[in-house]
């Protein structure tokens, strides 16, 4: 009986995490989309927006523990590729696009921040 109720707590965690991994990766997906419509126009796609928010986190994280010191320049630079390769613009759009997508992202938290509290501005 005991473990029935820790099985199902454990899948309910699951299925929060997962929830919540969707919610980002289409929220982060959506700021970069603005990003690339501003900067590349109708190249910009959801579903690759989405895609390079996934592959991001998904090698980002796996480069930063493989190379703990440097590993957040070339997760920056692995960042600027998939913008690259999924929107078909050169390196200067993917570099506009991902800095731009940055100042959308802070700019968000900062309305959030005014609105809700400042405490909010801790997790930018």
């Amino acid at each position: 009986m005991v473990f029935g109720v820790l099985a199902g707590l454990a899948l309910a965690a699951l299925l929060a995490v997962l929830v919540g991994v969707v919610i980002g990766l289409v929220i982060i997906g959506g700021v970069i989309y603005v990003a690339g419509r501003l900067v590349v126009g109708e190249k910009a796609r959801f579903g690759s927006a989405v895609m390079v928010a996934f592959l991001g986190v998904v090698l980002g994280t796996l480069i930063g523990i493989i190379l703990p010191v440097m590993g957040w320049v070339v997760a920056l630079v692995v960042w600027i590729y998939l913008i690259k390769r999924f929107f078909s613009c050169g390196w200067p759009a993917a570099f506009g696009i991902g800095l731009l997508a940055v100042i959308i992202w802070a700019v968000i938290w900062i309305v959030l921040a005014a609105i809700v509290g400042i405490g909010l501005l801790a997790f930018l």
